[in-house]
């Protein structure tokens, strides 16, 4: 009578047991659903968090940032895969001197090394905002730039080297 009552017991226990596990596998695989869940949301608020950081430091650039040449207008970035930079428009407006000088749609009365010169100027004065704000994209000489003026191209610069549009055909 003893052992059946012991024997009865371990089979209860077992029992037990075998739902215990089975409960514990339901855990697991909800665990894991959640992690992935987690993963997934993670990977969305970072993809978020930096479309924020993006508008906001372009809205910190756009009036703000000006040369005795130019003023940025608007400010374009597009991040690629690799979490750096890949291309960056600088739209401007032109400075009081600046509109005297301008015959339209992206050309000037100066000479080709004024003009670079005053795109470069621009550029360093974006990129110097830019790089004032933590936690953004890398911005390197691989970042391709162009730069427009009421929408008109008026160069790039890549490789550090600025262009005008008529160069770089």
């Amino acid at each position: 009578m003893v052992w059946y009552g012991v024997s009865a017991k371990i089979e209860t226990l077992n029992e037990d047991l075998a739902a215990l596990t089975k409960q514990n596998e339901t855990y697991k695989a909800e665990n894991t659903s959640l992690k992935k869940d987690q993963e997934s949301m993670r990977e969305a608020f970072e993809l978020i968090r930096n479309v924020v950081l993006m508008n906001t430091i372009s809205h910190s650039i756009e009036g703000a940032v000006v040369t005795d040449d130019f003023i940025v207008e608007k400010v374009y970035f597009n991040v690629g895969e690799n979490g750096n930079l890949n291309n960056v428009v600088i739209d401007v407006d032109n400075q009081p001197d600046m509109a005297y000088v301008y015959e339209g749609k992206g050309a000037y009365e100066l000479t080709d090394r004024e003009v670079r010169a005053k795109s470069d100027a621009i550029i360093d004065a974006v990129i110097e905002r830019y790089a004032s704000t933590e936690n953004l994209p890398l911005w390197d000489d691989n970042t391709y730039v162009s730069v427009t003026v009421k929408n008109y191209e008026i160069g790039t610069k890549q490789s550090g080297e600025f262009k005008l549009i008529g160069e770089n055909k």
